[in-house]
């Protein structure tokens, strides 16, 4: 960096600004130009510093990456306009993050927790409960997550119930449902194999691959509970 001056390498601080962002660009390896994209991402503090990032299974990124793991990426935040009588008194201030790494696909236990990490930077550390994670929730929304949650005891009534990838979730002896509250619906998710299952009886909700979108106000608590016994029954799940 030509300006020294203005360079930052305590790691604490440097952490500290990426907390503050809230987009990380990262730049591929593309065949002419560099191919760059906006992501959301989590941050993993520790020796080396590591990036978590959520995309979907497939796509331009995920070919690039194949190719060549090598990117660069950058991210910056602290926006402010500093004006002066010239123009050429007038500048922009900001904090940024620029590096590179390797990116590596993500499996298993490592992969839940770059899932609660990503979550963790935009909704704070994940809940401990169930009932913390209601909880949190505007009110207006509380009242159909717990009509959610009592259909999934009932149907469920032997699994344990626990927090997994920031969401509450069903457990025994492997996940088996989550749920999670969205801004104008409860995300369903018992699996690709139950969507595709269950599609004529979910022809009033939207879906997509393993998820259920369902309207607040709108919850089939029957139909929910006939989805998490299939899933438990069959032994199909998320």
């Amino acid at each position: 960096m030509r300006r020294k001056d203005r360079e930052i390498i305590n790691k604490e601080q440097i952490w500290r600004i990426m907390q503050r962002c809230g987009v990380c660009r990262v730049a591929f390896h593309d065949a002419e130009y560099p191919y760059i994209v906006p992501l959301n991402f989590g941050i993993g503090k520790g020796e080396p510093l590591t990036l978590y990032f959520h995309c979907a299974a497939q796509g331009k990124k995920l070919d690039l990456m194949q190719r060549d793991r090598r990117v660069s990426f950058e991210m910056d935040c602290a926006h402010q306009l500093v004006t002066g009588d010239l123009a050429c008194d007038t500048t922009m201030e900001y904090e940024s993050v620029c590096g590179n790494g390797l990116l590596e696909t993500c499996v298993g236990p490592e992969k839940e927790r770059g899932l609660a990490r990503v979550m963790a930077h935009y909704c704070g550390e994940k809940p401990k409960s169930v009932d913390e994670y209601i909880t949190r929730q505007d009110e207006s929304k509380r009242a159909d997550l717990c009509l959610m949650r009592n259909a999934l005891r009932n149907a469920l009534p032997d699994a344990e119930e626990r927090i997994s990838w920031s969401m509450p979730t069903y457990w025994k002896g492997h996940n088996i449902v989550h749920f999670a509250a969205a801004k104008n619906h409860i995300g369903f998710y018992p699996g690709a194999e139950a969507v595709e299952f269950f599609q004529e009886d979910l022809k009033q909700y939207k879906t997509a691959k393993g998820t259920i979108q369902i309207p607040y106000g709108e919850l089939d608590t029957a139909l929910i509970e006939k989805i998490a016994r299939w899933c438990w029954e069959t032994g199909h799940h998320v």
